[in-house]
């Protein structure tokens, strides 16, 4: 909840001002903080969150790599296992031509 200050200048020029009801904003109008704190605070705060958003993707990215990996070699592998069996069949089949046909 917060309390709306309006100043006669603000009405045409600026939007309104909101100030929230609580103490620890009593406890900053008695001694306010350094300027330097403040935005030391807000950067750090900015850097963590960009850091978390790009670890973030980099993550989904390297999932989402492995995944499509998996699923495109998925054919391929079976294709290839197929042809495999297919050679030694006629591998087989041929050898044993041979066998009769000589012996």
């Amino acid at each position: 909840m917060g309390l709306l200050v309006v100043k006669s200048q603000q009405i045409s020029h600026k939007l309104p001002t909101y100030l929230p009801l609580n103490r620890s904003t009593e406890r900053s109008r008695r001694s306010p903080s350094p300027r330097g704190e403040l935005q030391r605070s807000e950067l750090q705060c900015f850097m963590l969150w960009g850091f978390g958003i790009v670890f973030a993707c980099i993550f989904v990215l390297i999932g989402f790599v492995l995944w499509d990996r998996q699923t495109e070699l998925a054919p391929a592998i079976r294709k290839n296992q197929e042809l495999e069996d297919r050679e030694n069949k006629i591998e087989t089949a041929l050898k044993d031509m041979l066998k009769k046909n000589l012996g």
